[in-house]
């Protein structure tokens, strides 16, 4: 997981969403389950191309698995929304954030 981690990590660094989506996808096929890293990394990686829907439904993955959604989670998410101008998807999430009691730490 963590060699995978790093790639998706790179990808997110260069902004290669779909490279983070392949390295997922290879996961999936070679039996590695993605950890919150894994999925955080590629939502980033989303956030940072501007594939807002992406990046939510990669959300969504965490969300429908025994993983859970954290602070970095969310703030890709919200960052991602927000450079798209879909305000209300960015609300959902800072909703969704309280409901769950995930606090973000302070600046």
């Amino acid at each position: 997981v963590v060699t995978c981690n790093v790639g998706i990590s790179a990808c997110e660094k260069a902004s290669l969403w779909k490279g983070a989506f392949q390295l997922l996808r290879v996961m999936d096929e070679v039996r590695i389950a993605p950890s919150e890293v894994s999925f955080n990394a590629a939502a980033s990686a989303c956030e940072k191309a501007s594939q807002w829907q992406l990046a939510l439904s990669l959300l969504r993955c965490i969300a429908g698995s025994r993983l859970r959604l954290d602070e970095i989670s969310y703030n890709a998410g919200i960052s991602a929304c927000d450079k798209a101008g879909q305000w209300a998807a960015s609300l959902s999430l800072l909703s969704g954030m309280a409901a769950e009691a995930v606090c973000q730490t302070p600046t």
